[in-house]
């Protein structure tokens, strides 16, 4: 009887353990397909929070604006996201956190992301801005990290790279400020520009196997070490002394760094990139002299100009000595005249982009020494700008923009000029047949914008210049020239 007794309870319990089971058991709320274009991905999302994506092949990539995901709207009830074996990348902004001006965030309850270890691809921004998730695992199949991919993950503490992964892009790990430690693998062969900008603890570690980067105390370079690319944010020292044979500081290499009051950069470095010191102590007062590191309007840090205050109307003179202007910095300002030292070797990206008013440079040095100048990438206005040497030759001179529109007996020909001024100034328009042979000229006024109109350019080649005067005949410019 009591053998029966306790069988009857055991049975009893198992229905109930049965039927508590089948209620809790989740169930799929919405689903539907998030497959690039021919590949079979689907999504599911349960009751119990779970986005699931399964299937074969690449997820869709959404965009930023007017391309939500099938499930933004329900982005407050996912608690976590799976994506299983067979999916092979992970679509741009398919989890990010876009920021629109009605809501606080897509996705604010969600804490787990697994990525299954077929995925290939971890697409642009396609997990930022989450602030609960605290891990992420990056399988061996991941070969590339898009930008900002987990950017401004503020909670993220802990990323477990996988040993295949080859690229990793622009801000990929943006703002992450719990994040301590992000380890290289010997696999990277591309790190993009401030993939840990605003990361206030983070310290690098490489493989010593990698054949691209290295890390020194914490501290990312290239390999041979000659190229800083990004400081170790976590250190507590307010010192550091740029190691002698670094040549390069890229963009943003110590941006955020708050604690950092001192540095020392030595003459080996000879290019330092654009807004590499924002957001340091260094533009608060220069500890080791206790004076402003200003001097004037200008900013140096040892043999270098580093940033300018903002505002700079006229003449500006870099001091003599001066090795390299750090990129973009004389952005955005209304400088007419700039005197330059002779001993410039580099002038970095981004500094003359935005200085329209800018019409002339004096160079302590020849022409020779000028060509020598390092002038990196988007640094228009300076093109723009004519070049003067300490023994009276011109180095450079800006260039004209010709364009024509008509038909071909009936033709505009419109000249732009930069910055040139002068009123006495002429744009010369010369027309040659195609075998060379001189045809007419005609003259205007120098302005902005010069149009020549109703001109019989067929079979010509055109050549605009601009003198002082038709006199003189001095040119101020390159020349332009069209075949038509």
């Amino acid at each position: 009887m009591k053998k029966i007794l306790c069988l009857g309870l055991v049975l009893a319990m198992l229905c109930v353990l049965l039927t508590f089971t089948s209620v809790s058991a989740a169930t799929i709320v919405e689903n539907g397909s998030c497959g690039a274009q021919g590949d079979n991905v689907k999504w599911t999302l349960d009751s119990d929070g779970t986005l699931t994506i399964s299937g074969t092949g690449d997820m869709h990539n959404y965009y930023r604006e007017n391309d939500d995901t099938p499930w933004f709207f329900s982005g407050e009830n996912i608690h976590k996201v799976i994506i299983e074996y067979g999916v092979t990348s992970i679509g741009d902004y398919a989890f990010g956190e876009r920021a629109r001006s009605w809501g606080e965030g897509e996705y604010p309850n969600l804490t787990n992301v697994t990525i299954a270890n077929s995925v290939k691809t971890i697409g642009r921004d396609a997990f930022s801005g989450h602030t609960s998730i605290t891990a992420i695992n990056i399988p061996n199949s991941v070969i590339s990290i898009g930008v900002g991919a987990f950017s401004d993950c503020t909670k993220l503490k802990t990323v477990n790279m996988g040993n295949s992964v080859e690229t990793i892009d622009h801000r990929a790990f943006l703002n992450c400020s719990e994040l301590t430690t992000l380890s290289i693998p010997a696999s990277v062969t591309y790190i993009g520009q401030n993939i840990c900008e605003y990361c206030g603890k983070v310290n690098y570690e490489v493989s010593p196997q990698n054949e691209y980067y290295s890390s020194q105390n914490g501290v990312l370079f290239n390999k041979d070490q000659t190229e800083l690319i990004s400081y170790a944010k976590d250190k507590i020292q307010s010192n550091y002394n740029i190691p002698y044979g670094v040549k390069y500081i890229d963009n943003f290499a110590f941006c955020g760094c708050e604690q950092l009051s001192n540095i020392t950069i030595p003459d080996s470095v000879i290019s330092i990139g654009a807004w590499s010191f924002d957001g340091t102590g260094l533009y608060e007062i220069d500890n080791r002299t206790g004076n402003e590191l200003y001097e004037g309007d200008v900013f140096y840090i040892d043999n270098y100009l580093i940033d300018f205050k903002d505002d700079l109307i006229g003449a500006v003179t870099v001091q003599d000595g001066t090795i390299a202007i750090a990129g973009a910095a004389f952005r955005y300002n209304e400088i007419s005249t700039l005197y330059l030292p002779k001993s410039l070797k580099n002038i970095g990206e981004n500094n003359f982009d935005y200085c329209p008013a800018l019409t002339d440079i004096y160079y302590a040095g020849s022409k020779n020494d000028w060509e020598k100048v390092v002038m990196e990438n988007y640094n228009d206005y300076l093109y723009n700008a004519t070049v003067h040497c300490l023994d009276g030759t011109v180095a450079h001179m800006p260039y004209l923009d010709l364009s024509t529109w008509g038909t071909w007996d009936d033709s505009t020909i419109e000249i732009t000029l930069c910055n040139i001024e002068g009123t006495d100034n002429v744009v010369v328009l010369a027309v040659y047949k195609r075998d060379g042979t001189f045809r007419f000229m005609r003259s205007k006024p120098a302005a902005e914008t010069v149009t020549f109109e109703n001109i019989d350019l067929r079979n010509s080649r055109i050549k605009a210049m601009l003198w002082n005067n038709l006199k003189d005949m001095k040119p101020l410019a390159n020349s332009a020239e069209m075949s038509l």
